[in-house]
């Protein structure tokens, strides 16, 4: 999948199809995050089995990043940074809340959907 300028950012769904590299992301759970305007997104994702946040941008043929033959792929948020995006990040309390319960495998990806 090339997820570039002509992608659909505004529907979530479609963001979320975004699942590579398959053999390391399981989900994208939710978009935690997007700029319409910037064309960039944040997903709750689980990376090796471990919950973690996920970056993209939608530039270009195929965004960035992007793999082997222009596959749209994820750039993990390392763990030891992702309060203090969260911080920065204009969420609601009730979902900030549902999300830090994933980050910190209290709840499964999956919980995030609802």
């Amino acid at each position: 999948m090339k997820a570039g300028e002509n992608f659909d950012i505004a529907d979530n769904d479609n963001i979320l199809k975004i699942n590579s590299p398959r053999d390391h992301v399981g989900g994208p759970f939710s978009v935690v995050y997007k700029s319409l305007n910037a064309r960039w997104a944040i997903v709750a994702l689980a990376w090796d089995g471990q919950p973690m946040l996920g970056l993209r941008y939608f530039w270009g043929t195929a965004g960035n990043p992007c793999g082997t033959w222009a596959t749209s792929t994820w750039l993990v948020i390392p763990p030891e940074i992702t309060l203090p995006i969260l911080n920065g990040l204009p969420l609601a309390p009730g979902y900030r809340n549902k999300l830090e319960k994933f980050l910190n495998k209290e709840i499964p990806g999956e919980e995030l959907k609802t």
